[in-house]
């Protein structure tokens, strides 16, 4: 039925959201852009669902947004900068607002690609041969 189709999307959506470090005030942090894309699935919560999430995250990827170009961003307003459509500022509001929840007292660092998530060291590898 539906009934399980809606459980299994709330746990996907939990899994997504857990896979983010989760921070504690004064951690010292850094996101890749893969985790910062990863975060932005527990937007759906909030409204940030379908398309405008599947827009956002690409564009995190594409531009290699890491955790602290993303906290910057938010921080000064500036998601908009990003023409992603669709993207309203009472949503880039509503992200701003779970990023401060999620993150407040966190100092992000930016993302350096040797510490990044085993799915992309392969890659890089065969870039440095």
């Amino acid at each position: 039925s539906s009934h399980f189709g809606l459980i299994a999307f709330i746990q996907g959506l939990g899994a997504a959201y857990y896979s983010a470090p989760m921070a504690a005030n004064g951690d010292v942090l850094s996101m890749s852009p893969q985790q910062t894309s990863q975060w932005c699935s527990s937007l759906a919560l909030c409204g940030v669902r379908g398309r405008v999430l599947r827009d956002l995250q690409d564009t995190i990827l594409r531009r290699q947004i890491d955790g602290m170009m993303f906290d910057r961003m938010l921080r000064s307003n500036a998601l908009q900068d990003l023409e992603i459509n669709e993207l309203s500022a009472r949503l880039a509001l509503a992200i701003r607002r779970s990023w401060t929840t999620d993150f407040s007292g966190v100092n992000f660092i930016g993302h350096t690609p040797g510490q990044e998530d085993h799915h992309q060291r392969p890659q890089q590898q065969q870039q440095q041969q």
